[in-house]
């Protein structure tokens, strides 16, 4: 069979090819151009979004493969700021703009382009994504054909678009049914309902907006807790009643009645009893921190007090701390750094939704991890608990107990998230941190379940357990209390005698806090770094001298806490060492149970390879282990009680 000529019109430089090894290659694809439709994987809307606002692209509609999914889409969005989404959602309702989401996966790449004078057909490997674009990691080819309107290969082209589109779903048509049926709502309000359900629940996220409007006018109520009145009005749907009404009968909202009437002091007391912890809001545009706690709101920051009263508030935090003296350590010195520096961080908590949205406008959806969780580890008897009621009656004046362990599930979290507070959750003694329980919500806290719009709580934690997976320890920041106290009545009246005495301490710290994150440029790599500076301004406005123990760097910094774990546990003979030729066995006494033996080995860094027989860590290239357990101190005393 003889094959087809190709058309001597070919020849003329209509079919053109490209490399793309560079981002102008890419670019001037698409330069010149207003109009596109396309078939092509796509990471983000938002670059959709940035050639119609940037690039000079009037309509834009765009079929995505690869298995994204709406959902995919939607999570994106959640990690951008709001006003994306708004624009997104404008050009949508207004025709601009189509994303068109296919029932099964598709693997095409064209792009079809248009202007006044010509169209253009693109055919490509490459991806509508950054990289791609930016070509710094990947080469793509493409070819194109410039045409006028109506040349048969762009008619094929079109029609071959349209069949790929078949059956594909419209992202945001829901959006916009749901813009069109609560024009009650603010177009803000309704898109923070949309962003926050993973299926088609909009009736519960709208009760979750209507629960965080009442805590916002709370709030304005400062000193008439009891008389104010906060009027409530029930949505007059009935599914979006109904999830309304479990959320706010508890506070006595009248089921019968379509609006009631509560008083602050009431949702206060409610949040309190039911979930243990007060309401706190950090408002930095009024430079203020409010706490609802007992049935009244009260302002936790104020101006600094004189350098007599900071340096009394001074010597009584570092007396709390000095308590290490009375137990038993071997690095006094580290034992009092490390209860610093949990200390800061525990004080710098409430923040941590201010530095979510500092991160989330740096990096977009980069990076979506928030700041770490605090995970305390040490035996028992080595202060954890007592640390966490000083650190609560620090922040919140009256003693307030930590959370229990068993209150760490996802139900009570979100219970607490929907009052929009950014009070920490602290919870004491966690027996597990291995089970899908704890990695979910250690997963999602920050990277999916986290909204802009309203306060939101940082976690910390205490456990006498160490085996934490890698995917932890790149989430939690954990501080070691190593340190035992043996109570006895001199040494508990000395402890009572610290934790009774009133200290104003975080009142200053709050306000130092505040000032500093009104600032550009405050946050950086140490997520601590504001408080370090806040403290320090009170050590220097009060005349004081900084103790020798300050934390001027992350702790990790300052002390390997994996390492101290593997030279206490061959301090105590509870581990020998064996050198023996390419390998270096580790044995463990008996009286380790297996879940403590694992422990060491999930202490050890990711450089190390070892494996487990029975009782016995075998490590297979010793060369790194021994490098590391070596390479820290200055006195190598533990080299001694290696068995050669």
């Amino acid at each position: 069979m003889a094959q087809p000529a190709l058309a001597s019109d070919w020849d003329s430089g209509i079919l053109q090819s490209v490399v793309l090894a560079r981002q102008r290659d890419f670019d001037g694809l698409f330069d010149g151009f207003t109009e596109l439709k396309a078939v092509s994987y796509v990471t983000s809307v938002r670059l959709l979004l940035d050639f119609m606002e940037n690039r000079g692209f009037s309509k834009v509609e765009m079929l995505v493969g690869e298995n994204v999914t709406i959902q995919q889409f939607k999570d994106d969005l959640t990690h951008q700021e709001r006003a994306v989404t708004e624009r997104i959602a404008a050009h949508v309702e207004s025709g601009a703009l189509r994303i068109l989401v296919p029932k099964r996966t598709v693997h095409s790449k064209f792009f079809l382009l248009r202007n006044d004078d010509l169209s253009r057909l693109i055919v490509t490997s490459a991806n509508l994504s950054d990289t791609a674009r930016r070509a710094s990691s990947q080469v793509n080819y493409a070819w194109y054909l410039d045409v006028p309107s109506g040349h048969p290969m762009l008619v094929r082209a079109e029609r071959d678009y349209q069949e790929h589109c078949e059956g594909a779903s419209l992202f945001m048509g829901d959006l916009l049914q749901l813009l069109a049926k609560r024009q009650d709502l603010a177009s803000g309000e309704v898109i923070s309902i949309w962003l926050g359900t993973e299926s088609s629940d909009p009736d519960l996220a709208e009760a979750r907006a209507i629960v965080q409007d009442i805590v916002a006018d709370a709030f304005t109520h400062l000193g008439d807790e009891e008389r104010a009145v906060i009027h409530v009005e029930l949505p007059k749907a009935a599914d979006s009643r109904k999830q309304a009404l479990k959320l706010l009968t508890p506070l006595g909202v009248d089921s019968r009645s379509g609006e009631s009437r509560i008083s602050p002091a009431s949702v206060i007391r409610y949040v309190e009893e039911v979930h243990g912890v007060p309401i706190l809001r950090v408002d930095v545009a009024k430079q203020e921190v409010l706490l609802g706690f007992r049935g009244e709101i009260t302002r936790l920051d104020e101006q600094l007090g004189t350098p007599q009263e900071i340096n009394e508030a001074l010597s009584d935090f570092e007396a709390y701390i000095d308590t290490v003296d009375v137990g038993q350590t071997l690095d006094a010195r580290c034992a009092k750094t490390s209860m610093f520096e949990a200390a800061l961080y525990a004080m710098a908590a409430p923040f941590a939704h201010e530095q979510m949205k500092e991160r989330r406008h740096r990096y977009g959806s980069v990076n979506r991890r928030g700041p770490r969780f605090l995970y305390i580890y040490g035996p028992a008897q080595n202060g954890k608990t007592t640390f966490l009621r000083y650190i609560l009656k620090i922040i919140t004046g009256p003693h307030v107990e930590p959370l229990a362990a068993s209150r760490f599930n996802k139900a009570n979290i979100r219970g607490v998230q929907v009052f929009g507070t950014s009070f920490p959750l602290m919870f004491d003694d966690m027996v597990t941190t291995t089970g899908k329980t704890y990695e979910d919500i250690i997963k999602s806290h920050w990277e999916i379940d986290w909204r802009e719009e309203s306060g939101y709580p940082q976690l910390i934690f205490t456990s006498n357990h160490l085996n934490l997976r890698d995917w932890a320890k790149s989430r939690l920041k954990r501080i070691d209390f190593d340190v035992h106290f043996v109570p006895t009545t001199q040494t508990q009246e000395h402890l009572a005698t610290i934790l009774d005495k009133p200290n104003l301490l975080y009142r200053w710290f709050a306000r130092l806090y505040l000032e500093r994150i009104s600032q550009p440029g405050w946050m950086t790599d140490d997520e601590m770094g504001v408080a370090r500076d806040a403290m320090l301004s009170l050590y220097r406005f009060a005349g004081r001298g900084v103790p020798n123990y300050f934390p001027h760097r992350p702790i990790e910094e300052l002390y390997d806490s994996d390492l101290r774990t593997w030279q206490d546990v061959i301090r105590q003979r509870k581990a020998a060492v064996h050198r023996a030729g390419k390998e270096t066995r580790i044995t463990f006494s008996n009286d380790l149970q297996p879940p403590e033996v694992q422990e060491y080995r999930a202490c050890l860094p990711q450089t190390v390879k070892a494996r487990m027989i029975g009782k016995t860590l075998v490590i297979e290239n010793p060369s790194y282990f021994h490098a590391w357990l070596d390479g820290s101190g200055k006195s190598r005393w533990w080299g001694r009680l290696f068995k050669r």
